[in-house]
C-alpha cells in the first residue's frame, strides 16, 4: 500500500512538471521576447525560459533555480478579457518578472 501511494504521488508530481514545461500562447511569448529585447544588456543574466503553469493560483513566477518564468493559464485568460489592452496586461507582468531576472533577485 505504501509503495502504491509513493507511486501515485510520484506520477502526480511528474505530470505537473511535464505540464509546466509547455510554452504559453504565441502572443504571450512575443510580448515576453519584445520586453526582454528592450530591457537586457550585454551583462544581463541568461534569458529565462518562459513556460505555462497550470497552477490556478499563479499569475507569474520567476524561478532562479530552473531559470524559468512560469505564467499562469488562468492569468492569460483573464488578460484576454481586457480586449485590446490584453497585451498591456501581459506586458506589465512580464516586465515585473524580467526585472527580478535583470536585477539578479533570487528571492
Amino acid at each position: 500500500m505504501r509503495n502504491l501511494l509513493i507511486c501515485v504521488l510520484f506520477m502526480s508530481l511528474s505530470i505537473q512538471i511535464i505540464q509546466a514545461q509547455q510554452p504559453p500562447a504565441p502572443f504571450v511569448t512575443e510580448v515576453y521576447d519584445d520586453i526582454y529585447q528592450v530591457m537586457h544588456t550585454r551583462k544581463s543574466p541568461e534569458k529565462p525560459n518562459l513556460v505555462l503553469s497550470e497552477n490556478t493560483r499563479e499569475i507569474a513566477l520567476f524561478s532562479p533555480s530552473s531559470n524559468q518564468i512560469a505564467i499562469g493559464q488562468d492569468f492569460i485568460e483573464l488578460a484576454r478579457s481586457f480586449g485590446k489592452d490584453s497585451i498591456n496586461v501581459i506586458a506589465q507582468i512580464m516586465s515585473h518578472e524580467l526585472a527580478h531576472v535583470l536585477l539578479e533577485q533570487s528571492t
